[in-house]
């Protein structure tokens, strides 16, 4: 006998669990959640001892705000979470260099480097602790179909089926449930992969973040907390693919090296190299958020460079917009397939989410240009903007997370 649900929601990680307890919150729509996940997760993946993962996310005050409504507090993590006072940004081929301090905003931090692990473990705790969520775990789903009267079918590895009028694909960049319901994508590979890792260091970030950009892409290192003694960030650097394969293959005394030349030394040495791994970069970009019964959110609707990591602060403002939209319209007596839903809920996301695609995507061909006189100009642009209280503000407030 099939499973009856209104909202079956596919993806166990960020995206999926913090929609199924806001959700929970705010409506009383029967939710299941679909994960491939065993619950509870290992908070973090570490074959290392005491050292995190490379794997973390930067939260911005909108994200945090939100994760706060849901009882999700990453700040009470001061062992895997890291605040962040201040970033530097330059331009490791000129002189261009902009600081930001998030005293000029009057604010107190400019984010929190989160543990990927970490938070997810966080939000699946609280969902298996809320009655009113069905959880399916361990069991990926394999099939989705039609079940008459718009409702879908969910299959599940086990030969379960999940009944649904409303499905959200919440299962990432490579989404089954996207690719299932045929929603159509614009897809272009960067040309880049990224090589994450975790790195002790010789000095202490004191609370800052790095960014230093070349013609073959940014490097930045992430704060992470210090433990006994020593100091740590999570590095995430973005180069052409052939690059971050020559690099991914060095020994770790080779890396190190290359990353104290790459940051020019800022933080000294490279005293230890962790977790490191290879991840291709790609931009995608659904042509539409929902077909009928489906409906997407995070990266199965969108992903973009992590040169600003604004990907899963992306993907929670995506989950705040759908559920206020399916409490609209159950506040209006409406059906959950109701097409307004997708349609307001497209009309509030798409647009913003693709101009943050096309300005990661302007922003990373800036820095690609190779000719002296691009150089020059781009510097002088960057030292104008390091002069303007203004202009860094505003975009403090922007990646905040401020729409207006």
């Amino acid at each position: 006998m099939a499973i009856q649900t209104d909202i079956a929601i596919v993806g166990g990680a960020m995206a999926g669990a913090a929609l199924a307890l806001a959700l929970a919150k705010h409506t009383q729509w029967r939710i299941t959640l679909i994960t491939g996940r065993v619950l509870p997760p290992s908070p973090v993946e570490s074959a290392h001892g005491h050292i995190l993962s490379s794997r973390v996310v930067a939260l911005n005050e909108t994200s945090l705000r939100f994760l706060a409504q849901l009882g999700i507090n990453p700040l009470a993590h001061l062992d895997s979470h890291c605040s962040y006072r201040h970033m530097h940004v330059w331009d490791g081929e000129g002189t261009g260099e902009v600081n930001f301090s998030a005293s000029d905003n009057q604010a107190e931090r400019l984010g929190v480097i989160a543990q990927n692990g970490v938070l997810v473990s966080d939000l699946l705790q609280k969902v298996a602790l809320q009655s009113r969520i069905q959880v399916i775990a361990d069991n990926p789903v394999v099939d989705l179909s039609d079940g008459g009267d718009g409702v879908k079918v969910v299959g599940l590895t086990s030969g379960e089926r999940v009944k649904a009028n409303l499905v959200v694909a919440a299962d990432g960049a490579h989404s089954f449930i996207r690719e299932a319901a045929d929603v159509p994508m614009q897809k272009k590979p960067y040309g880049q992969s990224a090589v994450v890792a975790t790195v002790e260091l010789e000095h202490a970030h004191k609370a800052s973040a790095y960014q230093c950009f070349s013609s073959d892409g940014p490097l930045a290192f992430l704060p992470l907390p210090s433990v006994g003694g020593k100091h740590y960030c999570a590095i995430v650097w973005s180069q052409d693919n052939n690059k971050a394969q020559a690099l991914s293959r060095l020994e770790d005394d080779a890396f190190a090296l290359a990353l104290e030349r790459a940051i020019e030394g800022r933080l000294g040495r490279v005293l230890g190299v962790y977790h490191r791994a290879i991840i291709p970069l790609f931009e995608q970009h659904a042509e539409q958020y929902g077909t009928r019964g489906v409906v997407l959110v995070g990266d199965a609707a969108h992903t973009l460079h992590p040169l600003a990591g604004q990907g899963v602060n992306l993907g929670f403002a995506d989950v705040a917009a759908l559920v206020d939209e399916l409490g609209r319209a159950e506040r209006r007596g409406l059906s959950v397939q109701a097409p307004c839903i997708v349609t307001r809920y497209q009309r509030r996301r798409k647009l913003h989410n693709a101009a943050a695609i096309k300005a990661m995507a302007l922003f990373k061909m800036s820095f690609e240009q190779r000719s002296p006189y691009l150089t020059l100009l781009r510097n002088k642009g960057m030292q104008i903007f390091n002069q303007s209280t203004q202009l860094k503000k505003r975009a403090m407030q922007l990646a905040a997370g401020a729409v207006e």
